[in-house]
């Protein structure tokens, strides 16, 4: 849901967020907050990690899992969603 929220703030704005916290702001005015605080944190609590490819236009969302370390199996396994390449707006 994150990264769909994410998308959607490229589609309006014309370019990715600088980090996930501009999610929740009323930014620009009548179109944010994109999402509830809560919804940027995973299962276990923690904060959501996001990271933008050097060319800004592709992008991750993701956890690492229960343990809270890279890498794992099971439910320590890290879970991410990525955004696809799009043309942004001019």
């Amino acid at each position: 849901m994150v990264a769909a929220s994410v998308d959607q703030y490229r589609s309006d704005v014309g370019r990715l967020p600088a980090s996930l916290q501009i999610l929740l702001d009323d930014d620009p005015p009548g179109l944010g907050p994109y999402v509830r605080a809560g919804a940027l944190r995973d299962p276990w609590s923690r904060n959501l990690y996001f990271g933008r490819d050097p060319d800004g236009h592709g992008f991750v969302v993701f956890s690492l899992g229960r343990d809270g370390r890279p890498g794992g199996e099971g439910a320590d396994a890290d879970v991410a969603a990525s955004g696809p390449y799009q043309i942004p707006r001019k």
